[in-house]
């Protein structure tokens, strides 16, 4: 690694033109540039300050309404999920009724009394009218008897008035009873399934409105993170004066390698006097003169180690949204699972289009047959609950993540090069090698990017050090380049 600087001092001109000359030379050596830091500040006092805080709070009310928006439809989410998990297993009762089972038959029944006829709170319940002389024995063969349909019905009837039961309570109570509940129970799987199906297409709705949300914040999230001052400490900034300091880095590399690539990073760090010069065409406009310091550092970087970095930056961007992904996490592999459901329901997405413009209604929270279950939506204690995974193992299955963040097409070109090649080598010569999806976390990916960069081959090994010494020869040239054109002492 190379290390080169240089301090520059002039109040006759603006210190944008070293930047620009910089930059210019970097890519005449055949380098591609990227700029990685644009940081700022400025003494409260000046207007400059005042001018950016005025264009960033106007930001910041826009990201702020985009930001509460996405938050409630997240919120309204967790109930959707929370909604289809009871349904689905409320609906597991009524295949296994169907399929013979006696004891989802039974729990069907349960509900209904709790449900439909109040339970003891009702007199002419089943439980209401065992209280009543002669219909003690009603409960236990209302529970007991499981007819399918109207003819097995009609069928145990006879059966049972066979047996010496009380015709009174046979015909006038049971028969009433189990044939007001084959109802509720066949009516209410047909509602149950096409309000699922509803469900499924109103929960796919709002995941990709929440996505199309995000995708808006973002913009306006890192134009008030490139808005934000630095409110430092530095000797150089004096508050009662104006007067402003700059940190810029620039991030330089020559594709070409299969493994390793030079880089030049070049920091400029300006300590100004901005003066705001007002042009009649246009607006006022600062223009910077003081002092500028430029550190050239040259090394070589795995291609990997080059994603990492941009991959960092890019997620700094947008720091906030990570923590609406964090809650979108919490619902686990359910919302995974009924995201491809309706998915595969509903391929084209009509139901969803038709639930936009209205042609059709959205299925209610509240859903009847939910019963108690019906305040869903109540206690985030209750509904977080819920969606934690109960073993490990879950815990690491993927979930559809909302945090998308795009590489410079420059720097995924680069990446998408190496991936592909070492997707190419045999099963021997790539043991050992992890893709970052292969890892748990960002702590495993790095300690084993440390230990690639030792295991070399003795072909990397002779591009490795080519790539340094690339690296270091170019940035002493472009250094030595820029002191000539700007008139500086060389030595």
């Amino acid at each position: 690694m190379a290390k080169h600087e240089i301090m520059l001092e002039s109040f006759q001109g603006s210190v944008e033109r070293h930047y620009f000359s910089v930059l210019e030379l970097l890519r005449s050596f055949g380098f591609k540039v990227l700029k990685t830091r644009d940081t700022f500040d400025s003494s409260v006092t000046s207007a400059y300050w005042g001018s950016i805080e005025q264009r960033r709070t106007m930001q910041q009310e826009k990201a702020s309404q985009f930001l509460a928006g996405t938050s409630n439809m997240i919120k309204q989410m967790f109930q959707i999920v929370r909604t289809l998990r009871i349904m689905d297993e409320r609906y597991a009762y009524y295949k296994d009724a169907k399929a013979g089972d006696k004891s989802a038959e039974i729990a069907l029944k349960g509900l209904w009394i709790d449900m439909v006829e109040g339970a003891g709170k009702n007199p002419s319940s089943v439980y209401g009218l065992a209280a009543t002389v002669g219909f003690a024995t009603l409960p236990d063969l209302f529970f007991e008897v499981c007819p399918k349909d109207v003819k097995d019905l009609d069928k145990k009837m006879k059966e049972l008035r066979k047996q010496g039961f009380n015709r009174k309570v046979i015909d006038d109570a049971l028969r009433r009873k189990l044939y007001q509940y084959m109802q509720w129970r066949d009516k209410t799987a047909i509602e149950m399934v096409s309000s699922r199906k509803f469900h499924l297409a109103y929960l796919r709705q709002h995941f990709n409105t929440i996505r199309l949300y995000l995708n808006w914040i973002k913009p306006y999230l890192r134009n008030v993170n490139r808005l934000k001052q630095k409110s430092s400490r530095d000797a150089d900034m004096l508050q009662m004066a104006d007067t402003a300091v700059s940190d810029i880095e620039l991030y330089a590399y020559k594709p070409g390698g299969k493994k390793y690539i030079p880089t030049i990073t070049i920091s400029f760090e300006f300590r100004t006097v901005p003066e705001l010069a007002f042009r009649q065409e246009y607006q006022q406009g600062p223009l910077h003169i003081g002092r500028t310091t430029i550190k050239f550092e040259s090394k070589e970087m795995l291609i990997e180690e080059i994603r990492e970095k941009w991959r960092d930056e890019m997620l700094k961007d947008i720091e906030i949204v990570k923590s609406l992904d964090s809650a979108m996490a919490v619902m686990g592999e359910e919302l995974v699972k009924y995201l491809d459901e309706a998915k595969e329901a509903d391929p084209a997405g009509k139901l969803g289009i038709k639930l936009e413009k209205g042609e059709e209604k959205p299925p209610k929270q509240e859903f009847n047959v939910l019963g108690p279950f019906k305040d869903v939506g109540k206690g985030f204690k209750e509904i977080f609950g819920a969606f934690i995974p109960k073993k490990k193992e879950d815990a690491k299955k993927e979930i559809k993540s909302l945090i998308t963040y795009d590489l410079p097409p420059e720097i995924k070109e680069l990446w998408e090069g190496r991936e592909k090649l070492v997707k190419g080598l045999r099963p021997k010569e790539k043991k050992g090698y992890k893709f970052r999806e292969e890892c748990e976390d960002d702590k495993e990916y790095k300690e084993f990017l440390s230990k690639l960069k030792k295991l070399n081959t003795f072909e990397e090994g002779k591009e490795k050090k080519a790539a340094l010494e690339t690296a270091e020869g170019k940035s002493w040239k472009i250094y030595d380049t820029f002191k000539k054109g700007v008139g500086a002492v060389r030595w």
